[in-house]
């Protein structure tokens, strides 16, 4: 059995997706992040830089293996099960190298969200640095995919895993999918797959924040911030 550590957020929602991908037993618990659970003593312990998810696989072969960081949880996954990741040549590294990517871009796209929606004060240099950050990304994605169907080639993989629940929050990052028909094709062929739809939803769908006071606050905040247009500015040039 898995357990799994999550909230309603990208990175974990990577996990979950990549988990109903594969088809292994595994339970989930909600880390309310909003009331600072992810910085207390009992997650830290799972998590020391106090991120999630977290992972914990009881069914390891030299005994109970605990991850954190999303992108490692996938690359187990996918060779515990041989599964969205070719075990050797070339292909393989095609898909660790988008995979990569976009561990290494998403705080890109993570700025955009932070600065638009949760930062205390508008600044409107570092919302706009980050909404052409998201646009250039966007940009190269699409361009890719006008290629083939998905990310490093002909088949679906953890680099589709990754960036998916990325994508999904396009709105917050400050993009118009309308903008990109090459990802925006992507994105549904992707979301269109059973377990994604699944996925996407754990600990709860993309639109909703969990059941907590602090999380129903958050979600009021964010959403007044969604119609403000000192966070939802026209990019500068």
């Amino acid at each position: 059995m898995i357990e799994f550590f999550t909230m309603g957020a990208p990175s974990p929602r990577k996990v979950s997706i990549m988990l109903e991908e594969v088809g292994l037993p595994y339970e989930w618990h909600w880390v309310n992040a909003y009331a600072g659970e992810h910085k207390q003593p009992a997650f830290l312990a799972k998590s020391p830089n106090g991120r999630l998810p977290a992972m914990i696989d009881h069914d390891a072969p030299d005994g109970p293996l605990l991850l954190w960081e999303s992108a490692a949880m996938l690359i187990y996954l996918a060779e515990k099960t041989g599964l969205f990741l070719p075990a050797s040549g070339a292909q393989r590294y095609h898909v660790l190298k988008w995979a990569s990517f976009q561990a290494t871009h998403a705080p890109y796209l993570g700025n955009a969200h932070w600065y638009r929606l949760l930062s205390p004060e508008a600044e409107p240099y570092s919302i706009n640095r980050f909404i052409k950050e998201a646009r250039r990304i966007y940009t190269l994605l699409d361009e890719e995919l006008a290629t083939r169907p998905y990310l490093a080639g002909a088949d679906y993989s953890i680099a589709d895993i990754s960036f998916f629940p990325w994508i999904e929050y396009h709105q917050w990052q400050g993009q118009d999918m309308a903008d990109y028909p090459h990802l925006s094709a992507w994105f549904d062929r992707v979301g269109a797959r059973p377990a994604v739809q699944r996925g996407r939803c754990i600990p709860y769908p993309q639109t909703e924040y969990g059941d907590s006071p602090e999380s129903r606050a958050a979600q009021a905040r964010i959403e007044a911030l969604m119609a403000d247009p000192a966070r939802f500015p026209t990019p500068q040039t």
